[in-house]
Formats: C-alpha cells, structure tokens, sequence
C-alpha cells in the first residue's frame, strides 16, 4: 500500500478523504499484459474508489519485476500523488 497526497472523494453524500492506494493483481498473461484491481482507502482503510486497470505493450514491458512501477502507472492514470509507503499510525 502507498501513501497518497489527501484526495476528496464524493460517497454516498458525504466527502471523504482518500490516503492510501491499495492495488492487487488479478491476472497476468505471461508476455503480453496484466490487469490490476486498485482501491482509494481512508485513513481507517474504509475503500471509497475503486476500479481495474492494465497495462499493455510498452508499459507492461517495462514493469519487469518492480511492482513499485504498477503503483507509478495507476496513480498516473489516476491523477494521484504517491508521497512513499503507507505506515500504519501509532
């Protein structure tokens, strides 16, 4: 999970602050592409966004085996900012 810059996000009413980017994969197809599913999570991990992505061509060559890349690529296609690797506040 990586720390994002605060994001508002409309949900059910109410504005909610995103902080964390969470991201999974959900297939690959060794060669070819991938498919990731992403969530927006606040603070407490409540997910309020939510969506799949996949990278094809040139960016699934050049993801190689540095999954920090993928989290590049869908804060790019998302318009967010990764500020480092999300700690848990104590």
């Amino acid at each position: 999970m990586k720390e994002i810059t605060e994001v508002n996000i409309w949900l059910n009413g109410t504005v909610k602050i995103g902080k964390i980017l969470q991201v999974q994969g959900t297939s690959v197809t060794l060669g070819s592409n991938a498919s990731f599913y992403y969530q927006i999570l606040t603070e407490t991990k409540e997910g309020i966004a939510s969506g799949n992505l996949s990278l094809s061509g040139s960016q699934y060559a050049a993801w190689g085996a540095d999954d920090n890349y993928v989290y590049t690529i869908i804060a790019e296609d998302l318009n967010l900012t990764i500020v480092g690797d999300w700690v848990e506040p104590s």
